[in-house]
């Protein structure tokens, strides 16, 4: 063929070769990013567990068949629903974080970063309860969980980082270890949230309760402990 017999052709047709694959690429990716936001509309919508690949696909518009070309199983599309949620939680605290020089001020950002999730992105901490739900003894070898995990090993650094900037410029008091401490406030910042989102119909219609007062009450009282 005159494709290895002229140099002009070759490179021509290794170009084509290249846009076609960028194209490839290109539509996966799109196509990924479609099915991840039809999965999160039905899951809010039905529930997790009553949603099934079927429900996904037709969200997605488009057969189970090529649904399958993409994620194995619903369990594959959850965790893939965990990761940007948690990944959008750090991204955010560390925007946060870097505007601020002393602890405390960095922590007092960190608090106005969940705040603000959870005023217009609350549906992300609704996600990560999934994480509770998925993770088991079997789960935990997968590569997507031990992807969550990392990530919230990053978040959980960050809030570790804070508190060490915090003791060494003398703003903030902690006792104990550093770490352990750090998980602590994590867990009990995620579990609040997590449980106001998922409340949120019960907590403002029938209860009366003010979502972003009862967070302001939760970080006062956890602040108390540092300062």
């Amino acid at each position: 063929m005159p494709e290895y017999t002229f140099d002009g052709l070759i490179i021509l047709n290794y170009d084509k070769r290249m846009g076609l694959e960028e194209r490839r690429l290109r539509d996966k990716k799109r196509r990924i990013r479609e099915i991840l936001e039809a999965a999160r509309k039905i899951f809010i919508s039905k529930g997790y567990l009553n949603t099934t690949m079927l429900d996904i696909a037709e969200e997605a518009e488009l057969s189970r068949g090529t649904l399958y070309l993409y994620f194995k199983s619903k369990e594959e599309i959850t965790f893939q629903v965990i990761v940007e949620s948690f990944e959008m939680i750090l991204n955010g605290l560390i925007d946060a974080v870097a505007s601020n020089e002393k602890g405390l001020d960095k922590l007092i950002a960190m608090k106005n970063a969940y705040i603000h999730f959870y005023k217009y992105d609350f549906n992300q901490f609704y996600f990560t309860l999934f994480f509770d739900f998925k993770m088991t003894r079997e789960t935990l070898s997968d590569s997507d969980a031990q992807t969550c995990l990392l990530v919230i090993r990053e978040i959980l650094d960050l809030f570790t980082s804070v508190l060490e900037t915090g003791v060494k410029d003398g703003t903030i008091k902690v006792e104990g270890d550093l770490k352990t401490v750090s998980f602590t406030m994590m867990s009990m910042i995620h579990s609040t949230i997590q449980k106001l989102a998922s409340r949120r119909d019960l907590l403002g219609e029938i209860m009366n309760f003010n979502e972003t007062d009862l967070l302001e009450s939760m970080f006062k009282i956890l602040f108390h402990s540092f300062t």
